[in-house]
């Protein structure tokens, strides 16, 4: 999208690599970014011109002329070169310039965007995302912006795809959280045109990342068929603390889906706690500090598998199936 600007940074500032004024960098970049004055302001984190100039009539959904650009989706490139923790001040007061704007009448996905300028990646969303920015992904969605919008349009892949594609941190974990409460639509799969036909589940089936495994399992999407192949391929490769990960779908399998599964780990635990303090606390109690305090459902349990119906099934030696009881295995 902007190809080259790491060169144009290293023309405009003098230096050897490494040694580069970084404060004169991003001005400079911000001023190449941002033609206009309104699109600097914003993209530039300036709160009180931002608040004046729209108090002047300033439309916010105004293109520039040059690139088309509307003033958020500068903003969010601007961004993409503020990732250090000494830019926290800046990345707060471009927060609140885009709050400015959305306030403003400015459309989340941008002025006259139909769904096929959506595919291409162009909402302020993708860029949100791909920062792992969770609170101008909250922003933009509670503005009215697509949580399915396309982000390529070869392949179809969704902005939730492309969520699963940034690992399992808790950044990734909030974002795939957002958007699926807002509609995000887990069953979506990349077109014809791609060679392989896959949900956003299964993107984080296939890389491993199991935090975000109950999000979707909670939002009722099927289990991806690919998750032994793709466990067994771990085993292959030695990566055996990741291809553990992987009973907690045998888990959810085992019982019969999320919810019969939570409700036995919900009992696992509350068993568990009530073991552990006075015998003159009610029993009632338990069950509710579990559904306060833990996650129930969210990760494997050998007392919860235990506890399950299908528990007792004997493999063809007679014996409980270790890869699914055996505690070492979590």
């Amino acid at each position: 999208m902007f190809s080259g600007w790491v060169d144009k940074l290293k023309t405009w500032v003098s230096g050897e690599p490494g040694d580069y004024d970084w404060d004169e960098a991003h001005a400079k970049y911000l001023s190449y970014l941002t033609p206009g004055p309104f699109h600097r302001a914003v993209a530039g984190g300036d709160v009180e011109l931002v608040r004046e100039m729209l108090a002047r009539g300033e439309d916010p959904n105004q293109l520039d002329e040059e690139r088309g650009y509307f003033a958020i989706q500068c903003a969010m490139a601007m961004l993409n070169h503020r990732m250090r923790p000494e830019d926290a001040d800046v990345v707060r007061d471009v927060f609140a310039c885009i709050e400015l704007c959305l306030d403003a009448g400015a459309l989340p996905d941008g002025p006259e965007m139909g769904r096929e300028e959506r595919r291409a990646g162009n909402t302020p969303l993708w860029p949100a995302v791909e920062q792992g920015r969770p609170e101008f992904v909250r922003l933009l969605l509670s503005a009215g912006a697509d949580p399915n919008a396309y982000v390529e349009p070869v392949s179809g892949t969704t902005i939730l795809h492309h969520a699963c594609s940034f690992g399992g941190n808790r950044a990734t974990y909030e974002i795939v959280q957002l958007l699926l409460a807002a509609g995000a639509d887990h069953a979506a799969e990349n077109d014809s045109r791609s060679i392989t036909r896959s949900t956003p589940f299964s993107y984080a089936v296939r890389d491993g990342y199991h935090r975000l495994w109950p999000l979707f399992l909670q939002a009722g999407a099927a289990i991806p068929n690919t998750w032994r192949r793709t466990q067994a391929f771990n085993e292959e490769q030695g990566r055996n603390l990741v291809a553990q990960r992987y009973e907690y779908l045998a888990a959810i399998e085992a019982a019969g889906g999320l919810k019969a599964y939570e409700k036995a780990h919900a009992k696992a635990l509350a068993a568990t706690l009530a073991k552990k303090f006075p015998a003159h606390i009610p029993e009632e109690i338990f069950p509710r500090v579990v559904a306060f305090w833990a996650h129930a459902g969210f990760y494997v349990s050998a007392a919860a598998v235990a506890a399950l119906p299908r528990a007792a099934e004997r493999d063809g030696k007679g014996e409980m199936n270790s890869a699914v009881t055996n505690p070492a295995s979590w």
